[in-house]
C-alpha cells in the first residue's frame, strides 16, 4: 500500500495526501525554493513522509529542508523528527501565540485520542503575524516570500501561510474538502474561528490584485555560481590592485620620507655650520671690539697725558709771560726815565740823543725776531693770544696743534 501521493499543483509546489491509519489524510506540501526546499507540515510520523519527499520531489542535489507546521495536532508534527535528521537542516518554525499550548505536546497533539505517539521536536523559531520566509535568501524579495498569518479557532496556534510567489494560500485545518472542522478540540473557539474566515477572506481580496513573483531558474542560479568566482577574482584582483598602489605609494613615500630626512639632516648640518661661523665672527668682533678699546683706552690716557701735560705747559707759558710783562714793564720805565734822562741831556746835547733813540729801537726789533706761525688764527680764535704764546714756546705748526687748541678751549 502507498503511504504518500503526490501532485504538482503549480510550478514549485506539490501537494501530498498521506494515506493513514487513523482515517486524517492530512494535506502536506513541498515548495521548491531557490535554496531550500519548505515543507508545511509532516503528517502522522506513521511513515516515512521525509523519504519520500527525497526520493519524489526533492532529488539530488537535495535543498536543505525547512519544516513549517500550521498546527500542533499529531496528523501534522509527527513527522518532524524525521526532517530534523536530514543534512543542513534549517529547523522547524510554528506559531508562538500561545507557547504553552504547543509545547504541551502529549495532550494537545490529540495523540493519546488517536492511540499513537508523537516524537518530540526542538522548535526552532516562533513565528507571529507578519513574518516572512524567503525562498531565495540572496534576493529577499515580497514576490519570493512566504508570509505568515495568524489564524485561530481550530486550535490557538493556528497559521495559515500565503505564497507571494504563486499566489497560493496554505490554511491547514481551517477549511477541508472532505470532513467537518473540529471546533471541539482541547483550545478550540467558534468566535475566533468564525473572525478567522472573515480575516481571511479579507486578505485574498487585498492581494488578489498583486502579481505573482518570480523565482530564478536552475540555470540562473548555476551561471551566477560559476560567475561568482569570476566575481571574486575580480575583486581580488581589485584588492590586489588596490594594494599594490597602496604599496607603490608607501614605497613613494618611503623614499620622499628619506629624501626630507636627509634635507633635513643637509639643513641641520648648515645651520650648524653657519652658527659656528657666526660665533666665530661675534669672537672676532668681539676681539677686534676689545683690541680698539684698548688703543683707544691707550690713546685715551695719552690723550689725557698730554693735555696735562699741556695744560702746565700752558701754565707755565702763562706764568713765563706774566714775568716777561712785567720785565717790559720795568725795562719801559727804564727806559722812560732814561728817556727823561736823554731828554734832559738832549736838550742839553740836542742829537746825540736821537741817535740813540734810533739804535735802541732797531735792536728791539731785532731781538724780537719773525711772526710766529700761529699768528694766522688770531682773527679766527678767541684765545689766538694764548696760542700765539704756547706756539712760541712750543714751536709746533699750525695743524699740530688742532688737539691742543681743542684742549685749551676746554680749559678756559
Amino acid at each position: 500500500m502507498n503511504r504518500y501521493h503526490h501532485e504538482q499543483i503549480s510550478k514549485h509546489t506539490y501537494k501530498i495526501v498521506e494515506n493513514d491509519p487513523y482515517g486524517q489524510y492530512p494535506f502536506l506540501y513541498a515548495i521548491m525554493g531557490v535554496d531550500k526546499c519548505v515543507v508545511i507540515d509532516t503528517g502522522t510520523g506513521i511513515g516515512d513522509f521525509a523519504g519520500y519527499v527525497d526520493a519524489n520531489i526533492n532529488k539530488e542535489p537535495r535543498l536543505p529542508y525547512l519544516v513549517i507546521n500550521t498546527h500542533v495536532h499529531f496528523d501534522h508534527v509527527g513527522g518532524n523528527h524525521k526532517f530534523a535528521a536530514r543534512k543542513g537542516f534549517r529547523g522547524v518554525h510554528m506559531s508562538g501565540a500561545d507557547k504553552r499550548f504547543s509545547l504541551n505536546l502529549d495532550i494537545n497533539s490529540l495523540c493519546m485520542a488517536h492511540n499513537c505517539t508523537v516524537k518530540h521536536y526542538k522548535v526552532d523559531k516562533w513565528l507571529k503575524e507578519g513574518d516572512t520566509i524567503y525562498l531565495d535568501d540572496s534576493k529577499q524579495e515580497r514576490g519570493t516570500s512566504l508570509e505568515i498569518i495568524e489564524t485561530p479557532g481550530h486550535t490557538p496556534d493556528s497559521i495559515a501561510i500565503y505564497s507571494h510567489l504563486e499566489k497560493l494560500l496554505f490554511v491547514g485545518d481551517n477549511i477541508y474538502p472532505y470532513t467537518v472542522i473540529h471546533l471541539d478540540c482541547i483550545g478550540s473557539n467558534v468566535k475566533s474561528y468564525v473572525d478567522t474566515l472573515k480575516k481571511l477572506q479579507a486578505y485574498i481580496i487585498k492581494v488578489e490584485k498583486d502579481e505573482p513573483g518570480k523565482l530564478r531558474s536552475p540555470e540562473e542560479v548555476e551561471k551566477s555560481l560559476l560567475c561568482q568566482p569570476c566575481d571574486d577574482e575580480e575583486e581580488e584582483k581589485g584588492n590586489g590592485d588596490a594594494e599594490a598602489k597602496i604599496d607603490s605609494s608607501s614605497s613613494t613615500g618611503e623614499v620622499e620620507s628619506k629624501e626630507e630626512q636627509s634635507n633635513e639632516k643637509d639643513d641641520e648640518e648648515n645651520h650648524r655650520k653657519d652658527a659656528i661661523a657666526n660665533k666665530e665672527e661675534k669672537n672676532d668682533d668681539r676681539n677686534s671690539n676689545e683690541t680698539n678699546n684698548k688703543q683707544c683706552a691707550t690713546k685715551g690716557e695719552n690723550k689725557n697725558s698730554k693735555s696735562a701735560h699741556d695744560e702746565d705747559d700752558t701754565r707755565s707759558c702763562i706764568d713765563n709771560s706774566q714775568a716777561e710783562s712785567s720785565i717790559n714793564n720795568k725795562n719801559k720805565k727804564e727806559n722812560k726815565s732814561s728817556e727823561i734822562i736823554a731828554g734832559q741831556k738832549g736838550k742839553e746835547g740836542g742829537v746825540s740823543s736821537n741817535s740813540n733813540n734810533k739804535q735802541r729801537d732797531q735792536q728791539e726789533e731785532k731781538s724780537k725776531g719773525p711772526p710766529a706761525a700761529a699768528s694766522v688764527l688770531q682773527e679766527q680764535h678767541p684765545h689766538q693770544k694764548l696760542i700765539d704764546d704756547f706756539c712760541q714756546l712750543t714751536g709746533q705748526n699750525v695743524e699740530a696743534l688742532n688737539f691742543s687748541i681743542d684742549s685749551l678751549m676746554q680749559i678756559s
